[in-house]
């Protein structure tokens, strides 16, 4: 059974490898035809009889200016996102002076207490 698709397979990879080279073979016989100038100028000029090198100009000038107004959308929202995690740090920063400094007085007032109900015992 495994010969009869091995014979399958090497006959079904012969026929693949014969249709390549024949592929090959018959696109190198046909030799191009030579370019005429009215093909050159259908690739220049539009059904229109506007120029396509104008046009694309014209696309990448739109293009151009959209991608500017997009870089300085990013910038801007570069510089907005700074200012936030600047001053997010910074809020926090403070927070945590501040609790330092409610700590250290909590710790002055316990010390205190204890000195008064030491006093008191």
């Amino acid at each position: 059974m495994k010969r009869r698709w091995y014979r399958l397979a090497g006959i079904l990879g012969a026929v693949a490898i014969v249709g390549v080279c024949f592929a090959l073979f018959a696109g190198q016989a046909s030799s191009p035809s030579p370019v005429t100038l009215q093909q050159v100028y259908d690739l220049l000029v539009t059904q229109d009889g506007k120029n396509r090198l104008d046009l694309l100009e014209a696309r990448i000038a739109t293009m151009e200016d959209t991608i500017a107004d997009l870089d300085a959308e990013v910038d801007l929202v570069h510089q907005v996102s700074v200012k936030m995690t600047d001053s997010q740090y910074g809020f926090f920063d403070v927070q945590r002076w501040t609790l330092d400094d409610i700590k250290y007085m909590l710790d002055a007032m316990q010390r205190q207490l204890d000195d008064i109900e030491d006093y008191v015992d």
